[in-house]
C-alpha cells in the first residue's frame, strides 16, 4: 500500500515538473515573440509587370534604419514591398545586395509614416561569439505566407560555408519556403542570425541554417556590393495620393494622384487602382469602375483590381458579372479567398 503510495506522489512530481517545465518553455516562447513581432515583416517581390514574383520575410534593424533579408528573395525581381499586417514600409535606398552571401540591405524612409516606424521595436543583435550549441533558437517569419510564425528549436552546430569562408548557424527551429530572410533570435530576443535555407529529405531529416548577424552588418558601407538595380521610385505626389488614401482622405489623395508622373506602367496601373479605391470610397462608383479598367488594362495580373469590379458589380445588382471578376481574381491570386469575405 506505501508503495504504491509513493508511486502515485512519485509520478505525480514528475508529471509536475514535466508539466511546469512545458508551461515555461511556452511562457519564454511567447515572451519572445512578443518582443520581436513587431520588427518582422513580410516581404513581397514582384516581376516588372506587376505579377507577383516571390514571398519571403525581412528584419528591420531599427537604430540602423534597415530592412535585412536575403537576397534570393528579390532574385530577378523588379520591385518589392514589406508589410506588417498590412502596414508598409517605404524603403529608400539600396545598402547592400551580395549575392554571393545572399544578403539584401534597403534603408527605410522613417519620416514616410513616423508613428508607425516609432512603434517598431528595436531588436538587439546579439554577439555571435557568445552563440553556443544546444542553447534555444526561435525563428520568426512567413512561411507560406502566414504572417509571423514562431518556432523553436536549438543551435544544433556552427559550420563553414563551402568555400569556408562564411559561416552558418545550423538550427533545429523549422522554418519553410516564405520565412527566408527572417529573424533567429535567442531565448533573450536577441538577433542572433537570419534565417536562409534549409535541407530536408523524404526520411524527415531536417537542416536549417541561419547567416550569423556579424556577417550581415559588419561589412565597409562605402564599397558594399550592390548586385542589382532598384527601380526608381515614383515621385513625391504619388506618394503623397498613396499616403492620403491609406488615411481615408479620398478627395485630398485624388488631387496628388491626377498630378502625379510615373517612371512606367509598373507604377500607372497602381496609381490607377488607388484612384478606383479613391472613388469607390467616395461612392462614384461609374468613375470607380473605369479606373479599375484602366488598372487591368495595364496590368491584367493584378487580382485587386478584379475584387474592386466584383465588389461593384455586386453592389450594383449584376450577380453574374460579379462572379467573374471574382473568379478570375482567384485564379490569380488564390489567397484572396481567405483574405476576402464571401
Amino acid at each position: 500500500m506505501n508503495r504504491i503510495f509513493l508511486f502515485g506522489i512519485l509520478t505525480f512530481v514528475g508529471f509536475s515538473v514535466v508539466s511546469s517545465k512545458s508551461y515555461s518553455q511556452r511562457n519564454r516562447a511567447q515572451k519572445v515573440y512578443d518582443k520581436v513581432d513587431g520588427a518582422i515583416f513580410s516581404v513581397l517581390t514582384y516581376h516588372k509587370d506587376g505579377s507577383r514574383h516571390a514571398q519571403g520575410s525581412g528584419v528591420v534593424l531599427k537604430s540602423r534604419g534597415w530592412l535585412v533579408t536575403n537576397f534570393h528573395v528579390m532574385g530577378d525581381a523588379k520591385t518589392f514591398k514589406a508589410t506588417h499586417y498590412g502596414k508598409k514600409l517605404k524603403l529608400d535606398t539600396l545598402v547592400r545586395a551580395d549575392k554571393k552571401n545572399d544578403i539584401l540591405i534597403i534603408a527605410i524612409d522613417k519620416s514616410w509614416d513616423p508613428d508607425f516606424y516609432e512603434q517598431i521595436p528595436d531588436i538587439k543583435v546579439a554577439d555571435i561569439s557568445k552563440v553556443q550549441i544546444g542553447q534555444d533558437i526561435y525563428a520568426i517569419g512567413s512561411p507560406l505566407g502566414y504572417e509571423n510564425t514562431i518556432t523553436n528549436g536549438i543551435v544544433s552546430g556552427i559550420r563553414p560555408s563551402s568555400d569556408s569562408l562564411r559561416q552558418f548557424i545550423q538550427i533545429s527551429a523549422p522554418f519553410s519556403p516564405g520565412s527566408s530572410g527572417g529573424a533567429a533570435v535567442n531565448d533573450k530576443g536577441e538577433l542572433v542570425g537570419i534565417t536562409t535555407f534549409k535541407e530536408s529529405n523524404v526520411q524527415g531529416l531536417y537542416i536549417g541554417f541561419a547567416i550569423p548577424m556579424d556577417q550581415v552588418v559588419n561589412f565597409d558601407i562605402a564599397n558594399a556590393k550592390k548586385d542589382l538595380k532598384m527601380e526608381r521610385q515614383p515621385d513625391k505626389l504619388f506618394q503623397t495620393g498613396w499616403r492620403e488614401y491609406e488615411s481615408g482622405h479620398y478627395r485630398e489623395a485624388l488631387s496628388y494622384l491626377m498630378r502625379a508622373r510615373f517612371p512606367g506602367v509598373n507604377e500607372e496601373y497602381f496609381a490607377d487602382y488607388l484612384m478606383a479605391r479613391c472613388y469607390e470610397g467616395l461612392e462614384k462608383n461609374d468613375s470607380a469602375m473605369l479606373y479599375y479598367q484602366s488598372a487591368i488594362s495595364r496590368n491584367p495580373d493584378y487580382a485587386d483590381s478584379y475584387m474592386g469590379l466584383y465588389r461593384l458589380h455586386k453592389l450594383s445588382g449584376d450577380m453574374e458579372n460579379a462572379m467573374d471578376y471574382k473568379r478570375r481574381a482567384y485564379a490569380i491570386d488564390p489567397s484572396l479567398r481567405e483574405r476576402e469575405p464571401e
